[in-house]
């Protein structure tokens, strides 16, 4: 298995071409490239696990890899605010001060009980701003009904 850098831009548009059952990078691109299923039977390589706690952030409920680096923000309360996915959490830029989930992240700068997917915005390759919600399977967003 070889190991590849894309810039943030690249990576969100090769989680948001993700069809379902999709696990990996290695699955989405194949398809798109149009290059054969890894299987041992094949004799193909199966691609390695990513490290959480290496690489970036996982948001594990949605299975949604922020790479390492990857940079989102969010105006609250007229502040900007900024976070950095490093070592399997969000480190709060400036203050370096590191959140295990985007709920915590939002906690650390004030927020009460919101949707994070949608008040954190990250810059894609366009320069457009866009929520990370985006970067989800939308089959696996459940939304609550208040009657």
């Amino acid at each position: 298995m070889k190991s590849i850098m894309v810039s943030t831009p690249v990576f969100a548009a090769i989680w948001s071409a993700r069809a379902e059952g999709e696990e990996t990078e290695d699955q989405i691109l194949r398809r798109v490239l149009q290059l054969p299923d890894a299987s041992p039977e094949a004799g193909v390589e199966a691609p390695a696990e990513p490290s959480i706690a290496r690489d970036g952030f996982v948001a594990t409920r949605y299975n949604v890899r922020f790479p390492e680096g990857f940079k989102i923000h969010r105006i609250y309360k007229g502040q900007r605010h900024e976070a950095v996915a490093t070592g399997g959490a969000w480190k709060l830029l400036p203050s370096g001060q590191r959140f295990h989930s985007l709920v915590k992240l939002s906690k650390g700068i004030g927020t009460k009980t919101e949707n994070v997917w949608r008040n954190w915005l990250f810059t894609d390759s366009d320069g457009n701003e866009k929520q990370i919600s985006d970067l989800r399977d939308p089959s696996t967003i459940h939304t609550r009904h208040t009657y």
